[in-house]
C-alpha cells in the first residue's frame, strides 16, 4: 500500500510554497520501493482537510504524512500534537483570519500524531539539517489540517472505514514542518531544497 503525502499551495508571504515543491518532487522521483500518492492542498480552512480526507478515502494509504512550511524555523519538525484551536493574523486563501476559535466545538482538545516519531527522528540523525520532535504545530493551517485529519481518522469517518473504526485500526497520520527553501524563499532560516528533500526521503523510508 502507498503512503499519502500532502503539501500546501501558496499563501501570503510565500508565493512559492516549498511543501508543494517537495511533494511534487517526491511524486516525480519517489524513494525506491516506496509507492506514493500525493495531493497539493489550498491554504483554506474550509477546504484543505476535506480534500485530504477525500484523497485518503480514495487511496486507502498505509500512512498519511502532511508537509508544511514553518516560516521561522530552520529545522525539520516532527509534530507531536494538533490542538483544537485556530488563531492567526495571517489570512487564508479566502481572507479568513480567525481571532481564536475551536476547530471542532465538541471535539477533544488535541490529538497526538500516530506516526512513529521516535523512529523517524532516529532516521534523521546525522542528516545535514537538524531535526526535532515539536510540541506545537502552531495555530494556522498546518495545525488545523493535522487536527482535522486525526479527528476524522480516529472516528473512521475519513478513511472509508465504518464509523467507530478508529483507534488501533486507524491509518497512522501526522504532520512534518519543513523550513523555507533557499531557492524560492530567501531569508535567515532558509535551507537548500536538496537537504529538505533528503530529510523527507529518510522519513518516508523509515515509514515504509
Amino acid at each position: 500500500m502507498s503512503i499519502l503525502i500532502s503539501g500546501f499551495g501558496p499563501f501570503p508571504g510565500f508565493a512559492i510554497n516549498p511543501s508543494q515543491k517537495l511533494v511534487e518532487s517526491l511524486l516525480a522521483a519517489p524513494p525506491a520501493g516506496v509507492p506514493l500518492a500525493g495531493i497539493i492542498l489550498p491554504v483554506k480552512y474550509g477546504e484543505a482537510p476535506r480534500l485530504l480526507l477525500e484523497k485518503v478515502a480514495a487511496v486507502r494509504p498505509s500512512a498519511v504524512v502532511s508537509f508544511g512550511v514553518a516560516t521561522g524555523s530552520d529545522d525539520i519538525r516532527l509534530e507531536r500534537i494538533g490542538i483544537n484551536w485556530d488563531e492567526s493574523t495571517v489570512p487564508d486563501g479566502t481572507g479568513d483570519t480567525p481571532g481564536g476559535r475551536r476547530i471542532a466545538p465538541d471535539g477533544p482538545d488535541g490529538f497526538f500524531s500516530t506516526l512513529p516519531l521516535a523512529r523517524m527522528l532516529a532516521a534523521l540523525e546525522g542528516h545535514e539539517l537538524p531535526a526535532r520532535i515539536s510540541n506545537s504545530a502552531g495555530t494556522y493551517l498546518c495545525n488545523h489540517l493535522m487536527y482535522c485529519t486525526l479527528l476524522a481518522l480516529e472516528s473512521g469517518s475519513g478513511s472509508g472505514a465504518p464509523p467507530g473504526a478508529g483507534g488501533s485500526t486507524a491509518i497512522p497520520a501526522g504532520f512534518v514542518h519543513i523550513p523555507p527553501a533557499r531557492e524560492w524563499n530567501p531569508g535567515p532560516t532558509a535551507r537548500p531544497f536538496a537537504a529538505i528533500r533528503g530529510a523527507a526521503l529518510r522519513v518516508l523510508g523509515e515509514l515504509a
